[in-house]
C-alpha cells in the first residue's frame, strides 16, 4: 500500500494585475501533486495544469509538502512473510532467503517526505514559465502502526505488514536484474533534479474549453545519485483541456 498525505498546495500571486473573472480565479484545478511511487519518483512528472489565468508580468510561488509510506511486496515475498511465526526485523538472513526465492521478487518498506517549491512567471498573456526546486528526506517513518490500525478497523487486507518490525527500512529487489538490498536508507535525502517548463494558455476559449499546452524538462545537473537522481535528463509535453461551470471544473 502507498499512503500519500498532500499537506498543502498554495499558489500565491506576488505581483498585482487586473482583477480576474470568477471563472479564472475560483479554480486552482486538480491537486498538482507529483508521482511519489517507488519506481516513478525520480523521473519527470508532468503535473496537472493549474486553472489560474494570471496577468502578464505576474510572479507566483507554489509550495507542496507530501509524506508517503510505501509497502510493496511480490507474491513470493508475501508467501515467505506469511510463514513468520511473529513480527520480526528483516536482517541479512531474510534478505538471503528472499533473493533465493524463484522468479523476480521485491520488498519495499520505507517512508519519504518531499517538499516542492515552484516559481511561476507570466511573460505574456499567453506564455509563462516555471522552475521547480525539490528536496526529499528518507526514513523508516512513523505511519506503520496507524496504517495497520486503519486496515484492521475497516477489514482491509494487510499484505503481510504485521510480519515485520514497524518503522524499519527494507529495500530488496532483483527486478530485471536490478539486484540491490538496503536495510537502511541509502541516503537520508537531499536535493532532487530541478525541473523547468514553459506553458501556453489560450485566452480565447475553444467551444467553451480552455486549452493549455506545456513542455518541461527535468535536468540532471549533478549526475547520478542513488535515490536522488537517475543521472539522466527527462523531457515531456502535455496538453490540457479545461471547462468550468458555476461550482465545478
Amino acid at each position: 500500500m502507498r499512503l500519500r498525505i498532500g499537506v498543502m498546495a498554495v499558489l500565491v500571486a506576488a505581483a498585482y494585475g487586473p482583477p480576474l473573472s470568477a471563472a479564472e480565479s475560483d479554480f486552482l484545478g486538480l491537486l498538482r501533486a507529483r508521482d511519489l511511487t517507488t519506481f516513478g519518483f525520480l523521473r519527470l512528472d508532468m503535473r496537472p495544469a493549474h486553472a489560474i489565468h494570471a496577468p502578464k508580468g505576474t510572479w507566483a510561488i507554489e509550495t507542496e509538502l507530501a509524506h508517503q509510506n510505501t509497502w510493496a511486496t511480490s507474491p513470493g515475498v508475501r508467501e515467505y512473510l506469511d510463514a513468520f511465526p511473529e513480527r520480526r526485523p528483516i536482517g541479512p538472513a531474510e534478505v538471503a532467503d528472499i533473493q533465493a526465492l524463484p522468479g523476480e521478487n521485491y520488498l519495499f518498506d520505507m517512508e519519504l517526505a518531499e517538499l516542492d517549491v515552484t516559481f511561476h512567471y507570466k511573460f505574456t498573456e499567453h506564455w509563462g514559465g516555471y522552475l521547480v526546486l525539490s528536496g526529499v528526506n528518507y526514513s523508516g517513518g512513523f505511519l506503520d502502526g496507524s496504517i495497520e490500525s486503519f486496515h484492521d478497523a475497516l477489514g482491509f487486507e494487510d499484505n503481510m505488514r504485521p510480519s515485520v518490525r514497524r518503522n524499519d527500512v527494507s529495500l530488496i529487489s532483483d527486478l530485471k536484474s536490478g539486484d540491490f538490498a538496503f536495510l537502511g536508507t541509502p541516503t537520508h535525502g537531499g536535493l532532487l533534479d530541478p525541473m523547468i517548463g514553459v506553458r501556453y494558455s489560450g485566452v480565447e476559449q475553444l467551444k467553451g474549453w480552455n486549452v493549455v499546452l506545456e513542455a518541461a524538462a527535468k535536468l540532471a545537473v549533478r549526475g547520478q545519485e542513488d535515490f536522488l537522481s537517475t543521472g539522466k535528463s527527462d523531457y515531456g509535453q502535455q496538453a490540457t483541456l479545461q471547462r468550468f461551470s458555476d461550482h465545478h471544473g
